[in-house]
Formats: C-alpha cells, structure tokens, sequence
C-alpha cells in the first residue's frame, strides 16, 4: 500500500521539464506523465489523477485548450500551467477557464513542493458533493 497523498499528472513535451518535475514530487506524489495533450487525456481517463501540471504549448493541441477540456469533463481536477514565458493573455485566459494557478518553466524546488501541496489542501477543503 502506497503512503502516497495523491497523484499528479504532467503533461509537457519537454522531457527535461517532466523529469526535472517528477523527481521533485515523486516522494510525496504518484506521478504520471505524457509528452502530448492526447496522452495526458487518456491518461486522465484511466487514473484517479487529482492535480495536472500542464504546459501551455503542446505538440497536438494547445495547452489552454487541454485546460477547457479537462475542466468540463472534470471540474474537481486543478489544474496548474506551466510554460516558458508568463503572457498576459494566456494567463487570464487560463485562469477563466479554472486554473488553479499558473508558474514559468524557472521554477524552483521548494516552489513546486510549496505550490503543489497548497493545491491538495484546496482540494481537501472543498465540500464534498
């Protein structure tokens, strides 16, 4: 049995980015990853997945559109954007659609730990339907 609190999905076709990502929250977190937007859907499908870290330009289809997507099939997932620059109207546009939040590809450590375990506690907090 797995002591871990939750599992989180990165969806980025930068395999550098997954790896450097999935050894920060791999301790604490079960982690899948996909390189494209239809991966990471099925994977979604197949996996009781609570957060996603998900990059805003993707081989296949857009990031901001995989966010629109994931929200209307499930809303209780949260869902954290990542990607290499911060653009105004990306960000509002994600946060519309229900971002939890939004981080640049300069993450750090402790940021990801941080910023990730705030999220699970918002889901925790929510009330239950």
């Amino acid at each position: 049995m797995s002591n871990k609190s939750s599992t989180v999905l990165i969806i980025d076709d930068n395999e550098c980015v997954c790896t450097l990502l999935e050894r920060i929250l791999y301790k604490r977190h079960i982690i899948l990853t996909a390189d494209c937007a239809s991966t990471g859907l099925s994977l979604l499908r197949e996996h009781d997945v609570q957060i996603v870290l998900l990059d805003i330009r993707l081989p296949d289809i857009n990031g901001i559109e995989v966010l629109n997507k994931i929200k209307r099939q499930s809303p209780h997932i949260e869902v954290i954007m990542i990607s290499g620059v911060k653009e105004a109207e990306v960000v509002a546009r994600a946060f519309e659609l229900g971002a939890y939040h939004f981080m640049t590809k300069t993450f750090h450590y402790d940021e990801v730990n941080a910023l990730v375990g705030k999220c699970l506690e918002h889901i925790q907090e929510r009330p239950m339907n």
